[in-house]
């Protein structure tokens, strides 16, 4: 089974890159920003990651192929949040286990390299995708990464770079009449570009789709900006599956059950039982308070669900395993509607410690991780889990499915 392979296939991407080296056998480096990173020998790491998909099309199929990668970048991504906590390396964690950013930034390119080798699907019609990144920001892997995966889904990609300021979007609009707009907003300081962009598509009545993603977006900001200028905004950390997401039509999952059947990988959790429960949106119990907005919010979601673990984890590196496991459970009640956003009670974030959390300085770094807390929207969590007669076991999380 290739849910099975993609340890086996990590481990056998990161081996086939080779880097450039000095005449002492250090690896040569580069400066970007603050980081130094290592430079690859693309012929040679090419030539290896071309071996490596011909004897995976031995045995699955192109998408099974191009799944089976995202998951192995998701699980590296992952690898490196068990290295730190926050900016810091976290502790008795073994040189062997360790994963830094260069690495990061390593194996997202030879898994970019990865897509050379695949052929091209050819969809009965295919996407227009404009892509870039909002201005002030000049750099972002990820918005590369994406653009060569849609093209190997058989999509036309318009890259329009770095740097793009809200009329040079509009312009590309008018040239190339796209489906989608993928925007990536690398700082905070790209969020008042995209405001204005959306400020124009909304009074021009656009009918283009816009996607937004990156490190200054998380879900709530998606939303947020949606219900502000009346468009529909689909959040993209990682905004793979880009044909589903254009035909947001779905079927609500059967209701009336106490539990639903999960995948043996979600369910094998270091806790050894996690419970599921569907609940109404009047099921959710709110506070009567004046903090504006928060019915505005709940009422853009049709139903809820809870998760309940059996025990609280003890040490840090449960934790973030168990909070793992349910960014997998959101990740799986996500593909039978358009958004899930999740709560997590009592933890907000997995990664950091409270020392390093930099969440209010607008320095977040992991957004697409971070969740609020029930009680920041009014939610009363404990009185709607009482009243559902959902015992609260440990770590618990709420999900608002739309």
């Amino acid at each position: 089974m290739i849910k099975n392979n993609f340890s086996h296939t990590t481990t056998s991407i990161w081996s086939a890159i080779s880097f450039q080296a000095d005449k002492n056998g250090s690896i040569l480096q580069t400066k970007q920003h603050s980081y130094s990173l290592p430079v690859i020998d693309e012929e040679e790491t090419k030539q290896n990651i071309s071996a490596l998909i011909k004897e995976l099309r031995r045995a699955h199929t192109v998408n099974e192929i191009l799944t089976l990668l995202m998951e192995c970048l998701d699980e590296f991504k992952f690898q490196y949040m068990l290295s730190h906590n926050g900016y810091r390396l976290a502790k008795n964690i073994s040189k062997d286990k360790r994963v830094a950013v260069a690495d990061i930034y390593a194996f997202s390119q030879a898994i970019t390299y990865c897509f050379l080798f695949l052929p091209p699907e050819r969809p009965a019609k295919p996407l227009i995708i404009v892509s870039g990144v909002m201005a002030p920001a000049g750099q972002d892997l990820g918005s590369s990464f994406l653009e060569q995966l849609w093209q190997t889904q058989g999509y036309n990609v318009f890259k329009l770079g770095a740097k793009i300021k809200p009329h040079s979007w509009l312009d590309a609009i008018d040239k190339h009449q796209p489906d989608f707009l993928s925007i990536s907003c690398m700082l905070n300081t790209c969020i008042v570009n995209l405001r204005e962009l959306l400020g124009f598509i909304s009074a021009r009545k656009e009918t283009t789709q816009v996607c937004v993603g990156s490190v200054a977006i998380n879900k709530l900001i998606a939303i947020q900006l949606s219900q502000d200028y009346h468009i529909p905004l689909f959040y993209g950390a990682d905004f793979v599956d880009i044909q589903k997401k254009s035909t947001p039509s779905y079927e609500n999952p059967a209701r009336g059950e106490d539990t639903i059947s999960l995948p043996d990988e979600i369910t094998k959790l270091s806790s050894g039982e996690t419970n599921c429960y569907w609940l109404q949106l009047s099921e959710v119990i709110t506070d009567e308070t004046k903090r504006y907005g928060w019915g505005e919010f709940l009422s853009y979601f049709n139903y809820a669900v809870i998760i309940t673990t059996a025990s609280q984890p003890v040490t840090s590196h449960d934790r973030k395993m168990l909070i793992r496991q349910l960014l997998k459970i959101e990740k799986f009640i996500e593909k039978f509607a358009l958004l899930a956003f999740s709560f997590h009670y009592p933890i907000p974030c997995p990664f950091c410690l409270p020392a390093d959390c930099r969440e209010k300085e607008g320095k977040c770094m992991n957004p697409a991780y971070t969740r609020p807390f029930p009680k920041d929207f009014n939610i009363n969590l404990s009185i709607t889990m009482e009243n559902a007669k959902i015992t609260d076991l440990g770590l618990s999380t709420l999900i608002l499915v739309k």
